[in-house]
């Protein structure tokens, strides 16, 4: 089912109070999404997603407590239909997306526009996996040896990643 036609129940967690404002007001734009109580730290997220079970969880990867990634791999312990999309700052933390947890189905950017950020979360919900162009770059820069054969083309032994892409 399209996610237009549906509400989506999004928890938002990030340390920063001007960074959880900013997304409440990109997101209170859109009838589809229910916003619910905003996580202020890692410990936070977990307790208010195993409490109000959300849809997705749009979460900073640097909070205090736990990390993005801490928490998303307890979350996932107990619901792993939550689906999580990490949000960071860095695209050095895409080196990490290797060692995510299952229930990880993005890892973005904060530098991205309003209406992307809107329609990822929407992918996300119908099932897809979004990540940062940048995010991925920066794992295939430093996780994956390139032989030096002057193809256009990279050939891995396994996918390099857990996920599928849409």
């Amino acid at each position: 089912m399209n996610s237009s036609y549906q509400t989506i129940k999004l928890l938002l967690a990030d340390d920063f109070e001007l960074v959880r404002i900013g997304l409440r007001t990109i997101f209170d734009k859109h009838n589809d999404f229910v916003l619910l109580q905003d996580a202020i730290n890692g410990d936070d997220a977990i307790e208010l997603a195993l409490f109000h079970r959300p849809d997705v969880v749009l979460m900073d990867v640097k909070m205090p407590y736990y990390t993005g990634i801490q928490a998303a791999a307890i979350i996932n312990i107990k619901y792993p239909e939550i689906k999580i999309i990490l949000f960071s700052a860095y695209e050095e933390e895409g080196l990490r997306v290797g060692d995510l947890p299952d229930n990880v189905k993005g890892f973005l950017l904060k530098d991205m526009i309003s209406k992307d950020l809107v329609d990822a979360v929407r992918k996300v919900n119908d099932g897809c996996y979004v990540f940062s162009r940048e995010i991925l770059a920066n794992y295939l820069k430093f996780n994956v040896k390139i032989d030096d054969n002057n193809s256009n083309y990279i050939v891995f032994e396994e996918s390099p990643f857990k996920k599928k892409l849409c």
